[in-house]
């Protein structure tokens, strides 16, 4: 990992892309107690059973898809298939590669360290149905939602986008019959 610094933004190289961030210390803004930003490459999948979706309800009681951190020299493919196994108890065969998101948010466990978390998302077919959710992960609950009422389940806008990606991989319309 490169890290350079420009001024007041720097330049580091996240798995060989450039990635520009406002310098840590910026003048008139207190960061005390604030701890450098983390970088983690998750990936996940989008788990198709016929017309339907697997998903997860964390604790919280947000609906989310499975997904986790890929681990060192681990492809986000086999990370993604591991993690829907892991966290679900179900077996699913990537289909192929969807598209990747990002987002940013402040971990409340360790002192209010900023993370910068990139995901990488996979089309699958579900092999087995039967849902185990992980409760270590914080997860109660889980299951396979027919593709038109899942936008009245997923809490973030970029899941809903990865369904959709993932229902034009599958050549599936929402006027078709359901199973």
């Amino acid at each position: 990992m490169c890290l350079t610094t420009m001024g007041q933004i720097q330049t580091r190289s996240v798995q060989g892309c450039p990635v520009h961030l406002i310098a840590t210390q910026i003048p008139g803004i207190d960061h005390k107690g604030v701890k450098p930003l983390k970088y983690v490459t998750s990936a996940g999948g989008v788990v198709f059973h016929g017309r339907r979706v697997l998903i997860l309800k964390k604790m919280n009681g947000d609906w989310v898809l499975p997904k986790g951190k890929v681990e060192p020299k681990e492809s986000p493919e086999n990370a993604a298939a591991r993690e829907v196994s892991e966290e679900t108890g179900v077996t699913a065969q990537v289909l192929g590669y969807l598209d990747e998101t990002g987002y940013r948010f402040r971990n409340i466990w360790s002192q209010q360290e900023l993370i910068i978390k990139r995901v990488h998302w996979y089309a699958m077919i579900a092999m087995t149905t039967e849902i185990i959710p992980l409760e270590e992960e914080g997860f109660i609950d889980g299951q396979f939602v027919d593709i038109s009422e899942i936008d009245n389940f997923l809490r973030y806008n970029d899941e809903r986008e990865m369904v959709r990606k993932g229902k034009a991989v599958l050549g599936l319309e929402d006027s078709i019959e359901k199973d």
